[in-house]
C-alpha cells in the first residue's frame, strides 16, 4: 500500500496565475448569464399591433384596443387575448 500524504494549511502551492485564472472564470460566468438573460427576453411572446387575431370558423375577429378599458362587446374572442374581439354580427361592434 501506497503512503498516504496529508495536507496541511499552506502546504500546497498555488498558481501564480490563480487570480488571473479566478477572473477568466468569472467574466465567462458573467458572459454564460448575460447570455441566458438575452435569450429568456427574447423568447417572450410581445404583442404586435395586430395581436395575431384570426377569424374562428366564420365569425370574424379584429384588434381593438378598446377591449383593454372594457369599452367593447365580444372581447377575448376564441381566446387569443383580451383585444382581439368578435364583430359583424347582431349585438356586436362592426368590423
Amino acid at each position: 500500500m501506497g503512503r498516504r500524504r496529508v495536507l496541511r494549511k499552506g502546504s500546497f502551492r498555488r498558481s501564480p496565475r490563480g487570480a488571473l485564472d479566478r477572473n477568466l472564470l468569472q467574466i465567462k460566468m458573467q458572459k454564460v448569464i448575460l447570455c441566458f438573460l438575452l435569450l429568456t427576453v427574447l423568447s417572450i411572446a410581445v404583442p404586435s399591433v395586430s395581436a395575431g387575431c384570426h377569424n374562428v370558423g366564420p365569425d370574424r375577429v379584429k384588434f381593438d384596443i378598446a377591449c383593454s378599458r372594457g369599452q367593447s362587446l365580444g372581447c377575448n374572442a376564441g381566446g387569443q387575448g383580451q383585444n382581439c374581439r368578435f364583430c359583424g354580427k347582431p349585438g356586436l361592434p362592426r368590423c
